[in-house]
């Protein structure tokens, strides 16, 4: 289990993680619709935080950055904060190929519930 993880990271990734294992078609989601699935009141520009600190933990894990299916509903990619932490240097012309290889390493994934249990999260 990681230390200093708040609640917003753990609640946060149970939604996620839980698109994934659910496995019933689209598992993008809006940072609007993230937002309003949450169990605390959070403006969605504000999920940086929260979406941040879980793919740090994936990339630590060697595991593919979770925060990829969170999406901005006027682009259908990530926000820009997504790619200039992660992708540094970067330019933003190549953000739909890094976009499109990101999702599809999230989708070939099969170990989503690992990420659960290092969070102390009981899989539901």
């Amino acid at each position: 289990m990681y230390n200093n993880v708040d609640d917003k990271v753990v609640e946060t990734a149970r939604i996620l993680v839980q698109r994934l294992l659910d496995d019933e078609g689209e598992i993008l989601i809006t940072y609007g619709d993230l937002a309003k699935q949450l169990p605390f009141n959070i403006n969605p520009r504000n999920l940086d935080g929260p979406l941040g600190t879980l793919s740090e933990i994936c990339q630590y894990r060697g595991m593919p950055l979770l925060s990829t299916i969170v999406i901005n509903k006027a682009h259908c990619r990530p926000g820009a904060g997504y790619f200039r932490y992660f992708f540094q240097g970067k330019p933003e012309s190549e953000w739909d190929n890094i976009f499109s290889a990101q999702l599809d390493k999230v989708k070939k994934y099969k170990h989503w519930a690992d990420l659960l249990k290092v969070l102390g999260i009981k899989n539901q």
